[in-house]
């Protein structure tokens, strides 16, 4: 909605027939109805005209999609040449780490949290995208993933910065990361 509402036409589309209702929904809501357009529909086989998009914004898709080979033909196909498609995945490059989530008890809205990390994105799971793609990669969220059992704001902001910090001095330790962000641009 937020592009909508800066003049940007905005198409979406969820495997979720109920997602799609609510983001028709939202859309009235913020009223940028007619800015908008979202249908049900898979990443497999998208219903959109080829390079047709200036930029494809993602949140938390490709690590469910079982095809990446498909998905980037796809996403190549509907991308105009040299746009970018970004994606904010959760990252699972360290199970042991993934799985000693099980250990915390915060309560989630996801009701197969925190066992997710089995499906969690891994740099593997871009090998093949790089055929089409020149590909960029951010990893985020070291210590301050720890946010969701500190209620200090100060405290969260600076473990924001220090994972900044750490995250780019410390290479190595960038797989421990809880998020990924992944910068797709079209050859």
């Amino acid at each position: 909605m937020i592009l909508a509402k800066r003049g940007a036409t905005v198409d979406g589309f969820d495997i979720s027939p109920r997602a799609i209702q609510c983001a028709r929904r939202r859309a009235v809501a913020n009223g940028v109805a007619d800015m908008t357009a979202f249908e049900v529909a898979s990443f497999y086989s998208l219903p959109y005209d080829d390079a047709r998009y200036d930029a494809v914004i993602g949140q938390a898709i490709l690590h469910h999609l079982r095809e990446k080979g498909q998905v980037a033909r796809e996403l190549y196909r509907v991308l105009k040449p040299r746009a970018r498609a970004i994606f904010s995945e959760p990252f699972g490059n360290s199970s042991w780490l993934e799985r000693l989530r099980l250990l915390v008890p915060v309560p989630s809205g996801a009701p197969d949290d925190p066992t997710e990390w089995t499906r969690q994105l891994k740099y593997t799971d871009l090998e093949p995208f790089r055929s089409l793609f020149e590909i960029d990669v951010a990893e985020m969220q070291l210590l301050s993933r720890l946010e969701r059992l500190v209620s200090s704001r100060r405290l969260v902001a600076w473990l924001k910065r220090f994972d900044v910090s750490v995250l780019r001095t410390c290479p190595w330790l960038r797989r421990y990361a809880r998020t990924i962000v992944v910068e797709l641009r079209r050859r």
